[in-house]
């Protein structure tokens, strides 16, 4: 098939595998729950090429501490798109209504997951969120929150890289290091992914129903589909 979009022209030969990256013509925002659940993917499949090392008796390499470097920034980065992704569906859904919007730069400036709370949680506390808990480990907003605040104790950058600027100098972004359990820090985002994938989806889903009554909003949202 002919691509849609620009070639990347360096590597547009060879067999195996083509994509076209980015290629809808509809509001590319909105492509924020499909970005959030590819690294979701990706960060179990990755998760489970090391399960699947570990229980090889035939395997001669054991994972290293530094097999769960990818898993980890994969699931943290998953979730900081997760939560982005229900802020901006919800900012669909004020916009629709005549209500205040999060501010872009607000959204797509900010790394560190607790300062997106605020914004999420008045989303969560909607009506159309109120089957995404699951007990006993996402019950209340108040779970999701301790949740986001352990995650957040560890630097985001420090996931991608061992040192960082401090001042004018190099410094160890985790001079002690941490120590966990990757199989528990992966099921319990695995929950939180879950439920934040939920709460996406009825926040666009009553976007849809009540843009339905509005016909700019209708036509965007057909367009959509038809893309």
């Amino acid at each position: 098939m002919k691509p849609t979009s620009p070639v990347w022209a360096e590597f547009s030969s060879g067999a195996g595998w083509e994509v076209s990256l980015n290629a809808t013509g509809f509001n590319h925002v909105n492509l924020l729950l499909d970005y959030a659940r590819a690294y979701h993917r990706a960060a179990r499949r990755s998760l489970d090429s090391v399960n699947r090392a570990l229980q090889d008796e035939n395997c001669s390499q054991t994972p290293s501490d530094m097999d769960a470097h990818p898993i980890v920034f994969l699931y943290r980065h998953a979730l900081e798109v997760y939560l982005k992704t229900v802020i901006v569906f919800g900012n669909h859904l004020r916009g629709l209504r005549g209500e205040f919007e999060v501010p872009w730069k607000d959204i797509f400036t900010r790394h560190k997951l607790v300062d997106l709370l605020p914004s999420v949680q008045e989303v969560l506390e909607q009506a159309h969120c109120s089957g995404i808990w699951v007990a006993p480990s996402f019950q209340t907003f108040s779970d999701v929150r301790q949740m986001v605040e352990t995650i957040d104790e560890v630097p985001h950058a420090a996931l991608r890289y061992p040192v960082g600027m401090k001042g004018n100098q190099v410094g160890q972004l985790l001079p002690d290091g941490v120590h966990f359990n990757v199989h528990t820090f992966a099921a319990k985002l695995d929950a939180l992914l879950y439920l934040l994938d939920q709460a996406a989806q009825g926040t666009w889903q009553t976007f849809q129903q009540e843009g339905l009554s509005h016909p700019m909003i209708r036509d965007q949202i057909r367009a959509y589909f038809q893309s």
